[in-house]
């Protein structure tokens, strides 16, 4: 929330943050996307340079101890899930921005779905063979986000989602697939990605 409020756009007159809370997760919703104009759909969380679209206001934060001098945002919340006891691939936090929007969608970490089981489509045992066996990267933890929740992702939609080159996209999906992590199910043009539990 302090993020919204340091980078919205305050020149966007008659708009203002939104803050959805579903029982499964908080959607931050601000004015203005990315300062740069890259949205951030396509950029590294890693390596995104902070700028300050109003300073003043950044700078009070600062001072209140809400935010640090040097912004660190997206690294500060990703790795807050990241670190978290009960983490699970499919709790990572996306991001999505527009020219004219900018929306942060956290995972409620403790959602049990009605029929038992945690959102996002990944089972208990298979985050925990993930979490415990091997330590993956950010790019492969998030690919496989997007695998747990659309298994018929493709290529170029991961390309755009993560922000990757295909080059890239295919590495990772190959070497997922060479540790046992995803399997390519059918035929490549109508086929579907599925995660295999390790045993």
């Amino acid at each position: 929330m302090v993020n919204a409020l340091v980078h919205r756009d305050y020149g966007v007159l008659g708009s203002e943050i939104h803050i959805d809370i579903f029982d499964d997760r908080v959607e931050i919703q601000n004015p203005g996307g990315m300062y740069d104009g890259i949205p951030v759909q396509f950029q590294n969380l890693e390596n995104v340079v902070s700028t300050r679209r109003n300073p003043v206001i950044a700078d009070i934060m600062s001072r209140m101890n809400l935010m640090e001098r040097r912004g660190s945002g997206f690294r500060k919340i990703m790795d807050a899930v990241k670190f978290a006891p009960d983490f699970k691939v499919e709790t990572l936090p996306s991001f999505h921005s527009t020219a004219y929007t900018f929306t942060a969608e956290i995972k409620n970490m403790n959602y049990i779905k009605a029929d038992g089981g945690l959102s996002g489509g990944i089972n208990d045992s298979i985050n925990d063979s993930i979490n415990d066996s091997i330590k993956l990267s950010d790019t492969e933890l998030r690919i496989l986000s997007e695998i747990s929740k659309q298994p018929s992702v493709t290529i170029l939609e991961l390309m755009e989602i993560i922000g990757l080159s295909g080059s890239t996209v295919n590495r990772v999906l190959k070497n997922l697939q060479k540790n046992g992590y995803v399997a390519r199910v059918g035929a490549k043009k109508n086929g579907h990605w599925e995660i295999i539990e390790k045993i």
